[in-house]
């Protein structure tokens, strides 16, 4: 696998509550930034974005990388903060290895090349990852104090294989732990599988980028940095990451604007896939993140 560059090992609430927070940039660190000028290929406009792909791995203690199994991109922008979610079953060809499942791509190459794919599918830049393991997933949660998430039905699961207990989620309004959390976002419906899964873990992020405004949480930051390094990896820049802080204690509301990639349920020799489109692809995540709009189908009918 190829070494990150300038990969270092960082604070998950740091890194998430900036993000999702809905934290502005230091204007003379990133909005001034070329770098970060995205431009509508269409009507030549341009916006001043930030694009990191948002990687949760189900990698244990003493692996070295596992399947991702949530793969979000997150746009910051000035005004509005855009997640589109990628099903980890979406079917594309990873160089050397054929068509697989998308998730795979880290095992192989490591969060680099599952970014090139992301990015390649949607048609947008994605120079930043940041990929989180379970366990520092639900470190998250419970260092911010719990989230309080909308479940959608009653339904039961283990938030880590092994697990010997289910927890219990019922229909309604619910103030989760980081590992209720876990089994949250993890849980397949028996109907929608991944598809249903997904709309879980925009939720939760809703619910997190909700929590991560308050005040008390962002006063927790200096104490618990310490605590927090060994679950993250992300090749963004220590200088990024400080600029990032500092902009985070003086943010202001944003609009969080949530997307599943639209797909088809596909089949090929007894292996689920999610298929895609790329031109409709490209076409999302277009109007996800120049104008702000989403749409409602995301499960379409399989091509004969």
């Amino acid at each position: 696998m190829k070494k990150p560059k300038g990969k270092v090992i960082l604070s998950i609430l740091v890194i998430f509550c900036i993000i999702l927070g809905g934290a502005w940039w230091v204007k003379d660190t990133f909005f001034n930034d070329p770098m970060t000028t995205h431009v509508d290929p269409e009507t030549g406009k341009t916006i001043k974005a930030f694009n990191v792909l948002l990687l949760g791995s189900d990698a244990r203690p003493g692996e070295k990388v596992g399947r991702t199994d949530t793969i979000i991109v997150a746009q910051v922008s000035e005004d509005r903060i855009a997640m589109l979610s990628i099903p980890r079953d979406t079917r594309v060809q990873i160089p050397g290895h054929g068509y697989q499942k998308i998730n795979a791509a880290a095992v192989y190459e490591g969060p680099e090349l599952t970014a090139e794919l992301v990015s390649d599918l949607i048609g947008q830049p994605i120079d930043k990852y940041m990929l989180v393991r379970w366990e520092g997933f639900m470190e998250i949660i419970d260092t911010v104090g719990g989230v309080n998430v909308h479940v959608a039905k009653n339904f039961s699961a283990y938030a880590l294989d092994g697990d010997k207990q289910k927890i219990h989620f019922q229909e309604g309004i619910q103030h989760l732990n980081g590992r209720e959390a876990l089994a949250f976002v993890r849980y397949r419906s028996e109907a929608q599988g991944d598809i249903f899964r997904v709309g879980q873990q925009l939720e939760l992020m809703k619910a997190l980028a909700e929590q991560c405004k308050q005040p008390s949480t962002l006063l927790k930051l200096p104490l618990i940095v310490p605590d927090l390094y060994k679950n993250v990896e992300t090749n963004m820049k220590m200088k990024e990451l400080v600029a990032l802080a500092k902009a985070g204690m003086n943010f202001k509301d944003s609009s969080v604007i949530t997307q599943t990639l639209p797909g088809y349920f596909l089949n090929i020799d007894g292996i689920s896939y999610w298929g895609v489109d790329p031109e409709q692809a490209r076409q999302v995540a277009y109007d996800l993140f120049f104008n702000g709009l989403t749409t409602s189908k995301v499960v379409q009918a399989t091509p004969e």
